[in-house]
């Protein structure tokens, strides 16, 4: 099931390109005239510890699914086995036949596919090649000085690794990405939905061959034969590695993951990057947060016009 998008009728292209900064159709070869925003990435897989790099981010960087941290959350890109295919491919490209193969932007930025000359980033790093780390944190001072673990609102320009999670063709192949629909279900939910019933009901086994269902067709026969039985960072199938195939199978895909995580208690309850660890102006980011913020506040307006309603707790 998915909502048919069609530029000029219902254009949901401007939700594809929160993650790509100004530049961007240098690299797909494209000419779209979408705004592009620069404001979303994914969770960062390592701190900010060790040595900054010219181009930003630090060598000897410390894993958040490592000690001393040891999250069992978040580091999404870590989470990948090195041999799914949506990994292993490398940086997302696309072919003018309609194919395409990775869905992350990672590293130095180039245009055409990565194979012309390198993209330059903009604002803080105005003019310096745009390298993409898996790290968030202000490496070049401005605005606020490095820290191990900082919060969102300090990254930079090349901080974060980008998603391309409905891919985007160069204008010669003549497919719109404005034009692919928006997925809200499909067969593999389906399958996932009965993995997490098995889990519930203690058969992780059953459990286990549910999700491997769907997940072999990110790996090539070889690569299958051991990445079958791995169990990824999680370690053991339990809450923790059903939330990581959600995650992954999922990423990126309609309103998913907050669901995912409430089901299981971790919404507020689950500690991953900067939450209990980074500092902030007035702010607070305890490792566990008040679970009213696991309902949203009923507005005045709505309150004022129907007197059956209740606020919601602690609101």
């Amino acid at each position: 099931m998915a909502f048919a998008f069609q530029e000029g009728e219902t254009d949901g292209g401007w939700m594809r390109t929160t993650y790509y900064p100004y530049n961007i159709w240098d690299y797909f070869g494209g000419k779209y005239n979408n705004d592009l925003w620069n404001c979303v990435i994914m969770a960062p897989s390592f701190d900010n510890s060790g040595t900054v790099l010219p181009t930003g981010g630090t060598t000897d960087a410390k894993s958040f699914l490592e000690a001393p941290y040891n999250d069992k959350l978040g580091a999404v890109y870590e989470r990948f086995h090195d041999n799914d295919i949506r990994k292993k491919a490398g940086n997302f490209k696309s072919n003018l036949d309609g194919t395409y193969s990775g869905i992350f932007l990672k590293g130095a930025m180039k245009e055409n596919f990565g194979t012309g000359d390198p993209m330059k980033a903009d604002t803080d790093r105005d003019g310096q090649d745009l390298v993409y780390v898996d790290q968030v944190g202000t490496f070049l001072n401005n605005g606020r000085t490095l820290e191990t673990v900082m919060s969102p609102r300090y990254g930079e320009t090349n901080s974060g690794i980008r998603l391309v999670r409905y891919p985007v063709y160069p204008t010669e192949a003549g497919i719109n990405y404005k034009d692919i629909d928006e997925v809200e279900f499909r067969l593999s939910e389906v399958v996932y939905m009965l993995a997490e019933c098995r889990l519930r009901a203690d058969d992780t086994a059953g459990a286990k061959d549910l999700v491997n269902s769907v997940r072999q067709r990110y790996f090539s026969a070889e690569d299958w034969a051991t990445a079958e039985d791995d169990l990824g960072v999680a370690g053991a199938i339990d809450d923790y590695w059903m939330l990581d195939q959600w995650g992954q199978e999922f990423l990126n895909e309609g309103r998913r993951r907050r669901t995912d995580l409430r089901r299981f208690d971790k919404f507020t309850q689950g500690q991953w990057w900067f939450f209990g660890r980074a500092s902030d102006d007035g702010e607070s980011y305890p490792a566990r947060r008040d679970r009213k913020y696991e309902w949203y506040p009923l507005p005045t307006v709505a309150l004022s016009t129907n007197k059956g309603l209740v606020q919601n707790p602690n609101y």
